[in-house]
């Protein structure tokens, strides 16, 4: 029973270290995050990160996946038909968290840093290869179209979330975005 305890204690902690690091990621950037400013913000020893990742590089790489499998993740969640699918990809988008925001701000850092680190460009490549992969299943299960053809479709789509993304973040009015997205949505339902 202790030693249970211990393991939860330490996997809170760990969450803790990686929600904390990714908003210094989302403030200051990949270059900002250091493991003294981790612990400090974190209220913890500076050793205590150091006992869950043995780099600050092994903690940014922890965080990147954490960030990617949440994406993936929330793109396998059944749905009743394309439609609803669809819209309930964009209303992921319009009804985003802080915490949310925050993780695709972080995300964009590490994009630009996949430019020049192979690390974290292999990680993006699998992680929009399992988007599109949830996708593609996901639309599978409401069209008769070849594989490839949802699979293209699903492409589209991840495409154009990285856009709505971006401007999301820029842009703090987004009415007019829910009629566009209304708009993808209804071409894409027209390819399937």
């Amino acid at each position: 029973m202790r030693d249970d305890l211990r393991m939860v204690k330490g996997s809170e902690t760990k969450r803790r270290l990686l929600e904390t690091a990714m908003a210094i990621v989302a403030a200051e950037g990949l270059q900002g995050v250091s493991a003294k400013k981790v612990a400090d913000a974190s209220v913890i020893s500076k050793s205590s990160v150091f006992h869950h990742f043995r780099s600050v590089d092994e903690l940014l790489q922890e965080l990147l996946l954490m960030i990617t499998r949440n994406l993936s993740k929330e793109l396998a969640q059944p749905h009743t038909s394309a439609e609803e699918y669809l819209y309930a990809i964009g209303a992921e988008i319009f009804q985003s968290s802080n915490e949310e925001a925050l993780a695709y701000t972080t995300l964009l850092h590490y994009v630009n840093a996949a430019l020049y680190t192979p690390e974290y460009r292999d990680v993006l490549l699998q992680s929009n290869e399992e988007m599109i992969d949830a996708m593609t299943n996901q639309l599978s299960l409401f069209s008769q179209k070849p594989e490839r053809q949802l699979k293209q479709v699903a492409e589209m789509i991840v495409v154009t979330l990285d856009g709505y993304g971006i401007h999301y973040l820029l842009e703090p009015d987004r009415t007019d975005w829910r009629e566009i997205w209304s708009l993808h949505v209804k071409g894409w339902l027209q390819l399937l």
